[in-house]
């Protein structure tokens, strides 16, 4: 809509009819002034553009997890929310057939209950996690254990968690 002095404003407008059976009389108008949350939610939007750029372009994977609870509040599980490119193909699946797993079904389980227990301590404590030289001893009998370095900091009951095989 253009104001008085020539400047254009967003207006979310509602319009009722006025009738007088069986024709109209006329219209109620109103309308509200929505240029603000219309500029806030386009920097959000481009911000959340950025930060998505900045996360599918590290070359580490990286994961955002909630954690599962149970009904006395204790992590019991975490269900991975989001993840970029480099976690899907560190699995061996696509980003998007990662994101709904939960951790105990994503990773090799004697791994899995590990992390989780290191996980759940992340989000109970509220603190970082950080590992170096992470030894994950291998599933399969025969295989040497890979070596991880491991980043984990709360988000909300969950956690981020970007991981490097050294």
């Amino acid at each position: 809509m253009r104001t008085k002095g020539g400047a254009y404003r967003l207006v979310e407008a509602a319009l009722m009819n006025l009738l007088d059976h069986p024709s109209v009389r006329g219209l109620v108008v109103t309308a509200h002034d929505v240029t603000d949350r219309a500029r806030a939610d386009e920097l959000v939007f481009a911000s959340e553009v950025r930060l998505r750029g900045i996360v599918d372009g590290l070359l580490d994977p990286c994961v955002l997890m909630e954690a599962v609870l149970d009904e006395a509040g204790h992590v019991v599980d975490f269900s991975i929310i989001d993840a970029n490119p480099a976690a899907g193909a560190f699995h061996g699946i696509s980003r998007e057939t990662l994101i709904g797993k939960r951790i105990l079904e994503a990773a090799p389980i004697t791994m899995a209950k590990t992390l989780l227990d290191l996980y759940a301590v992340v989000v109970e404590k509220g603190a970082p996690l950080i590992l170096d030289d992470y030894v994950h001893e291998p599933h399969r009998s025969g295989q040497d254990g890979r070596r991880f370095d491991i980043r984990a900091v709360p988000v909300g009951v969950g956690v981020s968690v970007v991981w490097r095989d050294v």
